[in-house]
């Protein structure tokens, strides 16, 4: 499925503004090897989105990595169709810029971090690497795109490490190799279409003549190739090396190496080429048939599938040819989902051809450190303590902090201990970054161990044994693993009981409490207001609680004793409420919450609005303030029509009854039932035409309309939507049903009779908008439209703009493609009737003088009745009298030629010839494509009557040109690039 998306969309799990795939004429994905990722496609102007689609938007297509996003950069119309460009989203990072970073010695992984997190602005682009080796680079004011793969950058990823970048979406890897060998295969005589081979030697070296620092060249000056004999004469070459040897002036130089060493290195940094460099530069273009996307094979769709980067075998058993490359280059079809064609080759990285010059050894990379590394502040994995890198001593220390610096051809680690940096030993020499595959041995002793990414610590154990993690995401992977559960589940012997230890020391005594009283009292029938009064006893009368005690209501409140009135009979205390003497935290406000709603056409609430006005996008708050916020941020936006489908063509023909009711048939030949396209009903409700629905003031059933739809492909659980305008005559009180049928299912919505509204004013303001959707139960590619009267009661209704649509939400009226297109097709049989009548009038000039020519042929038929006469009367001279009248009949018929010659001459002249005081003008008499030639000797064309071109003094001036092909000026020619229309090149053609 292929989605087109707004520019600044961030989410793609949904359709975006809709699916192009049904109007799509064309989609291809072109993708090369750490190159251009590209899509072109071609979509109609008169389709949906065709004059809504913008450079900028977003287009999801599938591709042999599953669904890929496209940026659209270039859209061209042309001819009714709109020709589409687009780079993979990959490519928005040509935009963003690194102003300045400085990377030092690190792995791939580390590099692409440090480079992401250095552009001017933020990204949504993640970058993954598997390259362990180190490098550095220094970037400044480079985009991400350049640095990454333009190889005519010294410094960029691609020549520093090699690889191969995937692109998928948002993340991004650049790995040693990408790709596997899936087993894909393409054979002669089941998939191969075609293929071609270009196998190129003319760079093969197989004799390498290495040259290092100051000249320096080997013993016996050459290093041959295995492949040496596999060519008839060795072909010789030199590479410079990155080897210095100790001796003559270089001798104390702190970077060259003993003459033997230096010797051993240039052999063996030159037969680290040999595979690459004295090999062919093979490459395969292969036209073939992707099986999988055949019925054949549509069981095993997995076992024929290839992507960029895999290696694949093609192979062609007559023509003795078989190779096993790799897959560099393909073009993919995202309608039909399959492959076009791939290229199959040799894909060097560029490390293996610079590899020689690039590697380097720790001295350098640590003397790199020392010279581009600036002071670097960290903050430990305890949160406590500083992490202090670079060669400017800390300020400010404090006790435990570290500092890493470097000195020489070493960088030492020292520890702030409150008077000064006390160095602490690891090793007898530390590297700074060692990087090894494997490391393994007995024990490791360290006395402190740190894990970290970047300037962030992942794992940090200190000389105490204390252990900080910090992880997002951790998984162990351990055969046994015990939980305390399963510890606690551990049946343990118990050893010998211990002997009993000494008592401990007494407490420090508690304050005096209250005394707690077990009587039980009841309350007296005097009771009122906060306070409770004359609690009376009923059990130990004369053991009153103290003043201050609290008492327990038999209800269970609890009461303090505020009062004693001991000489009362029986004697009895006033009892107050808590409320007022213990009080307790200061509750919230109370406030009632108001939910706030808006509304709006942007995704980020751009335009809000507080009434419902059908935009796309809603929002909400809740707070305590009545009034409604204005600030779009305030609110939570949602996408309301995310799970709608919308149409928009209609697929019924003449369905507002402008051509009466052609389309239309009645599906009942009963006399009482009337239906006719009445002007006058469509004048009074100001619609270009309607059907008026009449039963005669019968109670006729089931009678009514139906139009039958051939094109409307439509797939099972398929929802279409039927829209129209109807209103009720004369007071009655109608009954419609509308069928969707196409004998396999019958879909039926009532409309009551209710619903159909009457008016006594028959004006446009009582029609009424109808909207009803059906589920198609199975798929099917014809329907019919029934529309009938239902109930058994009288009819007199008027429908008119009807609409079948796909989809849930019925969208404003709109005519037919069919319609517009014969409307159209008739104004152009209109300018084709003019035409026709320019053309009799052409043939009228001419057989004007046909008659003409006729009338002289009456004046010969009196010349031969006198010569008849004349044979009457002397037949002596009928031999010359005949010989006479061939020779005048030969005089009529060329003149009868003459005078259609000229007939078309000068309807020629009329027609494109005019003559004025500007000169003679050869064209149209409109002058709106014309040539004139002035009395001045001045030459100029006119193309829709403005000039765009004159000659004048030797010289032709030309407004506006469009050159084809090719434009040549002396020895020099320009014109298009063969393999991309959107490149011009210059040529040198002697």
């Amino acid at each position: 499925m292929i989605c087109l998306y707004a520019a600044d969309e961030s989410l793609f799990e949904h359709n975006g503004l809709g699916i192009l795939d049904n109007d799509l004429k064309k989609c291809r994905v072109e993708e090369e090897l750490n190159n251009l990722y590209t899509l072109t496609a071609q979509y109609p102007l008169w389709a949906k989105f065709g004059k809504s689609i913008r450079n900028g938007m977003i287009i999801k297509a599938p591709t042999p990595n599953g669904d890929q996003l496209f940026r659209i950069y270039q859209s061209k119309p042309s001819m009714g169709m709109l020709e589409i460009h687009a780079f993979h989203i990959f490519y928005d990072l040509a935009f963003n810029f690194v102003e300045d970073t400085n990377i030092v010695s690190k792995s791939g992984q580390a590099w692409l971090q440090q480079l992401s997190q250095n552009t001017q602005y933020r990204h949504p682009f993640t970058f993954f690497s598997d390259i362990s080796t180190v490098a550095g680079s220094r970037v400044v004011r480079k985009n991400c795109v350049e640095i990454l793969l333009n190889t005519s950058l010294d410094n960029s990823f691609v020549n520093r490490f090699g690889g191969e970048i995937l692109r998928d979406n948002f993340k991004v890897y650049f790995n040693r190799a990408i790709g596997e060998n899936r087993g894909f295969k393409i054979r002669h005589k089941k998939n191969l279409k075609g293929y071609t081979a270009n196998i190129d030697d003319k760079s093969v070296i197989t004799r390498i003549m290495p040259i290092g620092f100051d000249g320096l060249l080997l013993p016996e000056k050459y290093v041959d190739s295995p492949r040496i004999s596999d060519y008839p004469f060795p072909r010789i070459g030199k590479v410079e090396v990155d080897v210095k040897a100790a001796v003559g002036e270089n001798a104390g130089a702190k970077d060259a190496v003993p003459l033997n060493e230096a010797y051993t290195k240039m052999r063996t940094l030159i037969k680290e080429q040999f595979g690459v460099i004295d090999v062919p530069t093979c490459s395969y273009e292969v036209d073939f048939v992707e099986l999988s996307k055949t019925k054949e094979y549509a069981d095993f769709q997995n076992l024929e599938t290839v992507r960029i980067g895999d290696t694949v075998t093609v192979s062609h058993d007559e023509d003795g040819f078989y190779v096993e490359a790799k897959v560099i280059r393909y073009e993919y079809d995202s309608l039909a989902g399959s492959l076009l064609r791939i290229e199959a080759g040799q894909f060097e990285s560029r490390s293996s051809n610079n590899s020689i010059n690039q590697q380097r050894s720790i001295e350098q990379q640590l003397e790199d450190v020392k010279i581009e590394t600036s002071n670097m502040v960290q903050v430990a994995a305890n949160g406590k303590n500083t992490i202090y890198r670079g060669i400017d001593r800390p300020e400010n220390a404090n006790v435990g902090d570290l500092w890493y610096e470097p000195l020489k051809n070493s960088v030492v680690l020292k520890q702030w201990s409150g008077v000064d940096w006390e160095l602490i030993p690891i090793s007898d020499q530390n590297l700074g970054n060692v990087n090894v595959n494997n490391l393994s041995g007995n024990h490791i002793d360290v006395r402190r161990f740190r894990i970290s990414s970047g300037d962030r610590d992942i794992l940090y154990v200190n000389e105490v044994g204390e252990v900080i993690l910090n992880a997002k995401r951790v998984q162990i992977d351990f055969t046994d693993v015990a939980t305390k559960d399963d510890l606690e589940k551990i049946e343990l012997t118990p050893g010998p009981k211990g002997e009993k230890g000494d008592p401990g020391n007494d407490g420090v005594a508690g304050r005096d409490g209250n005394k707690v009283y077990t009587s039980i009292y009841e309350m007296s029938a005097n009771q009122s207001g906060i306070y409770l009064s004359d609690l009376t006893p009923i059990a130990n009368p004369a053991n009153l609680p103290p003043i201050g005690s609290i008492v327990i209501a038999p209800s269970g409140k609890m009461y303090p004793i505020i009062a004693l009135n001991p000489t009362s009979t029986p004697p009895s205390y006033t009892a107050g409420a808590l409320v007022g003497n213990i009080k307790g935290p200061q509750g919230d406000n109370g406030q009632t919450p108001v939910v706030h709603w808006a509304y709006s056409d942007n995704a980020d609430g751009t335009g809000l609005t507080t009434s419902d006005n059908g935009q796309r996008y809603i929002g909400h708050y809740s707070d305590y303030t009545q009034a409604d916020s204005t600030d779009k941020t305030k609110y939570r936006w949602a996408d309301r029509w995310a799970k709608i489908e919308v149409g928009g063509r209609n697929y019924l023909r003449n369905s507002s009854f402008v051509d009466g009711v052609s389309y239309w048939q009645n599906n009942s030949g009963a006399e009482q039932f009337s239906w006719r396209s009445v002007p006058e009903f469509a004048t009074q409700l100001g619609r270009k035409g309607c059907i008026h629905l009449y039963s005669n003031g019968l109670p006729l059933d089931s009678l009514g309309i139906f139009q039958v739809i051939q094109d409307m492909q439509l797939s099972e659980q398929e929802k279409i939507t039927l829209s129209f305008d109807v209103v009720g005559r004369e007071g009655n009180d109608s009954g419609l049903m509308v069928i969707i049928n196409n004998h396999l299912f019958d879909v039926r919505q009532i409309i009551p009779a209710s619903s159909i509204r009457t008016y006594s004013q028959f004006t446009k303001t009582s029609l009424e908008r109808k909207a009803l959707t059906f589920t198609i139960p199975k798929a099917c590619d014809a329907i019919s439209v029934i529309i009938i009267f239902h109930g058994g009661i009288t009819g007199d209704v008027v429908l008119t703009d009807l609409m079948l649509e796909r989809g849930l939400v019925a969208t404003s009226h709109q005519e037919s493609p069919s319609d517009i297109a014969d409307r159209i097709g008739v104004k152009a049989d209109q300018a084709l009737t003019q035409e026709q009548l320019n053309l009799l009038n052409e043939r009228a000039g001419i057989i004007q003088a046909e008659l003409e020519a006729k009338a002289s042929l009456d004046t010969v038929n009196n010349i031969l009745k006198q010569i008849k006469d004349m044979k009457v009367a002397d037949e002596a001279t009928w031999a010359k009298v005949e010989k006479d009248l061939i020779t005048h009949l030969q005089r009529v018929i060329k003149i009868e030629t003459n005078l259609g010659d000229q007939a078309q001459r000068w309807n020629a002249v009329d027609t494109f010839m005019q003559v004025s005081n500007d000169g003679l003008s050869l064209g149209k008499a409109d002058g709106s494509s014309s040539m004139l030639f002035s009395p001045d000797g001045r030459i100029t064309m006119f193309s829709s009557g403005t000039p765009v071109m004159y000659v004048d003094k030797g010289v032709i001036h030309i407004d506006n040109d469009i050159f084809s092909k090719t434009v040549q000026i002396g020895r020099f020619r320009e014109e298009q690039y063969h393999n991309n229309p959107d490149i011009n090149v210059k040529r040198y053609v002697g």
